[in-house]
């Protein structure tokens, strides 16, 4: 492959990383962690084809989508948890009153 080729191949990913990656606000240090664990020295551009780099990209999304999605989920399920947990306090509450004055009266 001649200079020009891998100086374009080069450019072809720096800008697909720039427009998927960074432009996007995803946590580059996160990608980068996610690339090295998908293949060994996965944090150097020069390991990845264009297509292998499109395909991690792809993955990464979905991965941090899925983990987005738990987060909230896990949210969302500690909120019910509080919920519960206040409904049955109040519930104790009402009982001790009702005890209380049932006795009073």
């Amino acid at each position: 492959m001649e200079n020009s080729d891998i100086d374009s191949l080069i450019t072809k990913k720096k800008d697909l990383l720039r427009k998927e990656i960074l432009d996007m606000n995803y946590d580059k240090e996160i990608f980068l962690d996610f690339c090295t664990s998908k293949k060994e020295n996965g944090d150097d551009l020069d390991v990845w084809t264009l297509n292998e780099l499109e395909q991690v990209i792809s993955e990464f999304k979905e991965y941090i989508n899925n983990t987005k999605d738990s987060k909230v989920n896990l949210e969302k399920l500690n909120n019910i948890t509080k919920q519960k947990e206040d409904i049955t306090i109040e519930v104790e509450q009402i009982k001790i009153y009702v005890i209380h004055n049932k006795n009073f009266y």
